[in-house]
């Protein structure tokens, strides 16, 4: 298992990070939200972490631009809802018609 950083490029015009290996994050924006939509990952570098280093990196920039993130894709959720040190840059997903919370649960 490789564990050194895999570079990360930024195409903010297509709302994407992406790795030259083929691995990408989507995201649109909302406002004053990042949302993560979908992150992909080819089965032969599964197992590195590198979703994980796509969304820290969609964190971090979302963080640079002053906005927050609403994690849509499953994993992305899960990913974010495991490290606490990212919840103060997430908005929680909620079902249309509800209050907006932040992501441990508040309203």
């Amino acid at each position: 298992m490789n564990n050194s950083p895999v570079p990360v490029l930024h195409d903010a015009a297509a709302c994407k990070f992406y790795t030259d290996d083929g691995a990408y994050l989507l995201y649109s924006r909302e406002s004053d939200i990042l949302r993560i939509e979908h992150v992909f990952v080819p089965d032969h570098l599964r197992g590195q972490s590198l979703a994980a280093h796509l969304v820290k990196q969609a964190v971090a920039y979302s963080d640079s631009i002053g906005t927050k993130v609403r994690p849509i894709c499953s994993y992305a959720k899960a990913f974010l809802e495991r490290s606490p040190e990212l919840h103060k840059s997430i908005v929680a997903p909620s079902p249309p018609g509800t209050p907006q919370s932040d992501f441990a649960g508040q309203t």
